[in-house]
């Protein structure tokens, strides 16, 4: 047992990858637009700035882990009221049981 993996101090909203065919009748995936509450998440800045205005650091992308979550390169996920896309990952680590997660890497939607 992993007390960040089983009971990390974030909550997010995944918004697993779904299929789909467009217009032209080939088959894609993209967002769902329902989403999946996951708590106990560790959600972690991996890059961040000073806005000179405000003095604030506003974070660009963050690195999540997770004891499991429905993941996928399409998905999107919410955290603290922004979205974000897979930009790396995910990839899910099987060593040993107490350690088993996935992570991933991601960075703001908009």
């Amino acid at each position: 047992m992993s007390l960040l993996l089983d009971h990390g101090p974030h909550s997010i909203v995944v918004f697993p990858e779904e299929d789909y065919t467009d217009t032209r009748g080939n088959p894609r995936k993209r967002p769902a637009e329902v989403g999946v509450t996951v708590t106990g998440v560790l959600m972690t800045p991996i890059s961040s700035a000073r806005d000179p205005l405000s003095d604030r650091r506003i974070d660009g992308g963050y690195r999540l882990m997770a004891r499991t979550a429905p993941l996928g390169p399409w998905a999107a996920v919410e955290f603290n009221g922004r979205r974000f896309t897979v930009e790396a990952g995910p990839v899910e680590h099987a060593s040993s049981p107490a350690t088993t997660h996935v992570s991933a890497t991601l960075i703001p939607a908009d």
